[in-house]
């Protein structure tokens, strides 16, 4: 776990209590117990109703490039036909955001950030904002170029049922860097 779950570990103060984060999940969840202190270290926290608390942190990635994703894989009508049999849901991890894409025959037709870690898809694709970001590049570097490059260079990770995305490799590649942005071409 990284610094952030390490200062979750600490304590907060809640409605006056304080509370100590007994286990932390990813995705924003912590789970807590009671205690009838009055300090803190880290009151940073929004709370939910019970004894959930989501944590409040900016999204790594701008609404706007999450609304091309759709529009970019929506418009591209080679895509769509290597898609037009695909119709599951799956979650993809970028950065600490998780953003759960419904796709209906090839189609994305929801696009939505995970708000409750039981939400889930058929399979979970995940890596760091920072390698989306080199991925979505016109010429990504080596180990970035490619899904199964950022796997195998433990870039990314591949979590679930993986049959539907081996059955539609290309298209799932192509959905995954619909973002990238086309070259220069100078004649």
């Amino acid at each position: 776990m990284g610094s952030e779950a390490e200062d979750l570990r600490a304590e907060l103060v809640i409605a006056g209590h304080l509370i100590r984060v007994a286990q932390h999940f990813p995705h924003g969840c912590v789970w807590v117990n009671f205690f009838n202190f009055q300090t803190c270290r880290n009151p940073m926290l929004s709370v939910t109703i019970g004894h959930r608390i989501m944590i409040s942190r900016k999204k790594q990635v701008d609404e706007n490039v999450i609304d091309g994703f759709q529009a970019a894989v929506n418009e591209d009508l080679s895509l769509l036909r290597w898609g037009r049999w695909v119709s599951l849901e799956f979650l993809w991890g970028i950065g600490e955001d998780d953003y759960l894409i419904r796709l209906e025959q090839g189609r994305v037709a929801e696009v939505r950030l995970r708000t409750l870690p039981i939400e889930t898809g058929v399979f979970t694709v995940r890596a760091a904002s920072e390698v989306w970001v080199e991925h979505w590049r016109p010429l990504p570097k080596r180990d970035y170029h490619d899904l199964f490059s950022m796997l195998s260079a433990g870039l990314a990770t591949l979590d679930g049922e993986i049959t539907p995305l081996m059955q539609n490799l290309i298209y799932f590649k192509g959905l995954l860097a619909a973002l990238r942005t086309k070259p220069d071409v100078q004649s």
